[in-house]
């Protein structure tokens, strides 16, 4: 992960060359299988949430699949019980999440 943007699954280098023009945050899964994510996080706790929401719960993104975060968080309340803490907090975290990923926005590492 990136520690400055919050990107998973990419090299720095990849990550901010990515970084240049504003986004919109997604989760993806490529025809090989590998997750990949860009995001911004309002703090440091929800940056942290936000990555274990990923590789916790990445197995509900199918291959050659991009979704939004909201979609995401979606998904996991649709086969999870909303009122359990941990999945609580990853689909809050999921759906106020920044709406677009800028270095500005990225919390420092």
């Amino acid at each position: 992960m990136n520690e400055k943007t919050g990107r998973v699954g990419l090299d720095d280098d990849a990550a901010l060359d990515l970084a240049s023009a504003p986004q919109a945050p997604y989760v993806s899964r490529d025809h090989v299988g590998h997750l990949t994510s860009t995001f911004c996080a309002a703090t440091q706790d929800q940056k942290w949430t936000l990555a274990y929401a990923i590789r916790a719960y990445g197995y509900l993104i199918s291959r050659n699949e991009r979704v939004s975060l909201a979609d995401f968080a979606n998904r996991i309340a649709k086969v999870y019980d909303e009122a359990e803490p941990h999945n609580a907090a990853v689909i809050a975290a999921l759906r106020t999440a920044p709406s677009v990923v800028s270095d500005e926005a990225a919390v420092p590492a």
